[in-house]
């Protein structure tokens, strides 16, 4: 008998990282976050997303509309 934790498991879950932010008029926008590669090394970028958002982001439509967030989506 015995017991395993694995607290890395979630760690290697893939998953999808958004950033909101307001645009020029105070909108909000949301950006898909990635890691790119620079001449100094790995780095964010974000990308403005303008497609269909996952379901768990429309839980945030009651958040101010200048209010940034960050947060990440598993949609499986």
């Amino acid at each position: 008998h015995g017991t395993m934790i694995g607290n890395e498991v979630l760690d290697a879950m893939p998953v999808r990282l958004w950033a909101r932010r307001p645009d020029a008029g105070g909108q909000p926008v949301w950006f898909e976050r990635g890691v790119v590669l620079t001449p100094e090394g790995f780095a964010w970028e974000e990308r403005l997303y303008t497609g269909p958002l996952p379901q768990a982001l429309n839980a945030l439509a009651d958040l101010p509309p200048t209010q940034e967030y960050l947060t990440e989506t598993h949609e499986a």
